[in-house]
């Protein structure tokens, strides 16, 4: 590997640090930057979230399922489609609930089968949650330490909203 190669890789791990350490927050939860948030359909069009990561702190095993509420906001002047709402691991179920129904559990998609589609759709200025519950006894004693799971809602304008969730277990 040559200097410059190496100056580059260099500066280019330096620059990545420096934007996560720019987007962290102290409780471990991320500002997330307005391009980053999901866009339906037109470009502009947003759905918001309050929050896009919660920290449960450390929690027990014996304590059971916990859950998390994320608030979620279509800032749009037209309605934004969820056309899927799965999670990064089957400890981990999230369900959408409008104004209008209640959709899920829904959990991670290739095991045990695929994720059923879901057809909600948010009015303009509609609030919305997503549900998380996360199961800290799941992957029984391998599961104790430091965890991170995805919840990912996908529009039918191609877009995501990602939101996440932490914790330390415990026995």
């Amino acid at each position: 590997m040559t200097n410059t190669h190496r100056s580059f890789l260099v500066g280019a791990l330096i620059l990545g640090l420096v934007v996560i350490m720019w987007i962290a927050r102290p409780d471990g939860s991320a500002v997330v930057p307005p391009d980053s948030l999901a866009t339906a359909s037109g470009g502009t069009d947003l759905l918001t979230a309050e929050e896009t990561a919660f920290n449960f702190g450390t929690i027990s095993m014996k304590q059971g399922v916990v859950t998390h509420d994320f608030a979620i906001t279509n800032t749009s002047p037209e309605p934004i489609i969820a056309t899927k709402l799965s999670t990064s691991c089957m400890c981990t179920e999230a369900t959408l609930i409008t104004p209008s129904a209640s959709e899920g559990p829904f959990g991670m998609e290739g095991h045990g089968g695929s994720v059923p589609r879901l057809n909600a759709s948010l009015l303009p200025n509609e609030a919305a949650t997503i549900r998380v519950a996360f199961d800290p006894a799941a992957h029984g004693p391998a599961g104790i330490g430091k965890i991170s799971r995805i919840v990912t809602l996908k529009l039918a304008s191609g877009a995501n909203l990602v939101l996440s969730i932490s914790a330390n277990v415990t026995p």
